[in-house]
């Protein structure tokens, strides 16, 4: 054996061994720093989850801060501040090592518009960062890594018409014109308990709304045109106009309607939750009669038996429909068709019924006014004017622009005025038309028979006492509160 060999051999592999030990040293300094920001990488993947679904909580949130302010400066504070807290809500304390004293938000807020006019959307976009803490990248001078995710949300804005009952059947102010009322003594009237509570509605919805307000006697009046200037309470306001209420007159339910209407059709926001609440101390008593009909444009009056009432009004509603056997006078399930209506038996006037098998009916049966509606008859004013309301309710609901809900709210045992269970159940659309106040416990329901299940379905609300108004108007304003996603 060669000894020379022997020793180039060895000297060789002591080359090879210090070369292994160098590279295995720096594959490990490699290895361990792969695997520290896999431990890092893992940290902050597990806090952008975290932080994604925070952000997109606090977007829902701000949608609910939205309706807080006097306007929108106030409200985009109030939802931004809201939007926070659900933020630091979802990200506990120090979760995960993060420094809650670098947790940020900045939220946007812009209409969504379609040729520069609002759609009725309120689109919401935030964005959260949070200082996430790294365990190994902060031997390299990096001891936090900014993190941010983005939150998206929609409102859908509300415009909404009040349209309320200023006609006789409300009776007085108490408080005097102009003035609101501070509380409700234990006799007020019905216009009283309404201004008190109609005052109050203003305040639960957002900047980002529009309001407005129609009142109606034997006409209709766009009291405040609607707008998204209607809080505050000075001159002009909203509550200024609802102040200078007084009651008096007729009930023109139609017309409101109508004027409610094109309100909505002038606001113009398609994808907005247009809403009419109307508010009815008892059944319309007027007819918007056509200027062919040679009557006149409204007629309150009952005679003239020459002439009979058009088969449409004004506003070309039919002046035939559910109401045309209506009777209140007369009611077989507490009078027969003989005897008068008196101080002594209000609760069968108030109660309503139909005319089958009775003396008389609004329809007549001979000559010129066969099938007509006759003006000399005591029921036909009601008849028409709840028929006009409800195919001018129906009308408005089928706009597929607007998809307009209606809700309505009832106030009955207004003294002998004459109340009818079907009227604003069918109005409002709704599906199953519950019992009046007055007929006996567990009453059932019943079907409507002009419900359209494609149609908005609105809610209903009836009561008999004007103390409970205020509570009523806010619950209606508060179920109307948009959902968001």
């Amino acid at each position: 054996m060669n000894p020379r060999r022997n020793l180039v051999s060895h000297d060789c592999r002591s080359r090879q061994k210090g070369f292994a030990l160098v590279l295995t040293s720096l594959m490990m300094v490699f290895i361990v720093s792969l695997m520290g920001m896999a431990v890092d990488a893992g940290v902050l993947f597990t806090i952008r989850g975290r932080l994604s679904a925070a952000a997109a909580s606090a977007a829902l949130a701000a949608v609910r801060g939205s309706g807080l302010g006097v306007d929108l400066q106030a409200a985009n504070a109030n939802a931004t501040k809201e939007a926070l807290r659900f933020l630091k809500a979802s990200l506990p304390n120090n979760y995960m090592g993060i420094d809650p004293s670098q947790t940020t938000l900045v939220a946007g807020y812009a209409l969504a518009t379609e040729a520069n006019r609002p759609t009725g959307l309120l689109q919401i976009t935030v964005r959260a960062e949070v200082a996430a803490p790294v365990y190994f990248m902060k031997f390299w001078g990096v001891p936090r890594v900014p993190v941010s995710a983005d939150g998206k949300a929609t409102r859908r804005n509300l415009v909404v018409i009040m349209v309320l009952d200023k006609s006789s059947s409300m009776r007085s102010r108490m408080t005097a014109q102009g003035e609101l009322p501070g509380f409700l003594p234990a006799n007020a009237s019905p216009c009283e308990g309404l201004v008190y509570a109609a005052a109050q509605v203003p305040e639960y919805f957002s900047p980002y709304d529009t309001v407005g307000m129609v009142s109606f006697d034997d006409t209709a009046n766009s009291d405040f045109p609607a707008s998204t200037n209607f809080k505050g309470s000075g001159p002009g306001t909203l509550r200024d106009r609802i102040s200078r209420l007084h009651c008096g007159k007729g009930a023109n339910t139609t017309a409101a309607l109508e004027t409610a209407y094109r309100e909505i059709q002038r606001i113009d926001q398609k994808l907005a939750l247009n809403v009419v609440v109307l508010f009815t101390g008892g059944i319309p008593s007027v007819v918007n009669l056509p200027p062919a009909s040679g009557i006149g444009q409204r007629t309150e009056m009952i005679g003239q038996a020459s002439t009979h009432i058009p088969d449409t009004d004004w506003f070309n509603n039919s002046t035939r429909g559910p109401k045309d056997n209506w009777v209140f006078q007369v009611n077989r399930q507490c009078a027969a068709a003989s005897i008068v209506m008196n101080a002594g038996n209000e609760r069968c006037n108030n109660i309503g019924g139909a005319w089958s098998d009775f003396k008389s009916a609004s329809i007549g049966r001979a000559g010129q006014h066969t099938d007509k509606f006759r003006r000399d008859h005591p029921n036909t004013i009601g008849v028409v004017s709840m028929n006009t309301a409800i195919n001018q309710a129906i009308r408005m609901r089928q706009d597929p622009n607007y998809q307009i809900r209606i809700d309505s709210i009832y106030l009955q045992g207004n003294g002998s005025d004459p109340v009818d269970r079907d009227f604003l159940p069918m109005m409002s659309n709704l599906r199953v038309i519950p019992p009046l106040v007055y007929q006996p416990a567990h009453t059932p329901g019943r079907d409507n028979p002009l419900y359209e299940p494609n149609q908005p379905e609105g809610r209903y609300v009836q009561s008999v006492s004007v103390h409970e108004l205020k509570g009523i108007f806010a619950d209606v304003a508060a179920s109307l509160q948009p959902l968001s996603h």
